[in-house]
C-alpha cells in the first residue's frame, strides 16, 4: 500500500468509530464534568497499514476507571485520546499514528473551545 492508501484507510477507519467516540464524550461529560482520556490503544503503533490486534484497550490514566470500549478489535492506527481544559471549557483530541516504510506520521481532531488550534493534518510525528 502507498502512504496515500494507508492514510485514507485509517482517515476511513477513524471516520467509522468518531461518532461512537462523539458520544460517549458526551454522555461522559454529562455525568463526570469532564471528557474520558485515553492511553495509546496499542503497545507498538500499526505499520504499512496493516490491521493489527488493539492489544492496550485496559490500560488508563490513574484518573480513570476504565480503559478504552466500543473500538474494532484491530485497527490500521494507535488511537490516543487526551483531554484539556482551557478558559472556554474542556475539550479532547484525538490523535492517531501510523509507521510507514519506518516513518511515524500523526494527525489529530479536536473538540472544544481550542479545537482549531489542537486539530492538524497528516504530519510527521516529532
Amino acid at each position: 500500500m502507498t502512504l496515500a492508501q494507508i492514510r485514507n484507510a485509517v482517515d476511513a477507519k477513524l471516520a467509522g468509530i468518531w461518532p461512537a467516540v462523539q458520544a460517549r464524550q458526551a454522555a461522559f461529560l454529562a455525568a463526570n464534568g469532564r471528557y474520558w482520556q485515553g492511553k495509546r490503544t496499542h503497545v507498538v503503533t500499526p505499520s504499512e497499514g496493516v490491521e493489527t490486534a488493539a492489544n492496550n484497550l485496559a490500560d488508563r490514566p490513574t484518573n480513570e476507571a476504565a480503559g478504552w470500549t466500543g473500538l474494532p478489535a484491530a485497527m490500521p492506527m494507535v488511537l490516543t485520546m487526551d483531554v484539556y481544559e482551557a478558559s472556554g471549557g474542556h475539550g479532547y483530541v484525538a490523535s492517531v499514528r501510523v509507521s510507514v516504510l519506518g516513518t511515524t506520521y500523526e494527525r489529530a481532531q479536536a473538540v472544544g473551545p481550542e479545537a482549531a488550534a489542537r486539530t492538524f493534518a497528516w504530519r510527521i510525528a516529532t
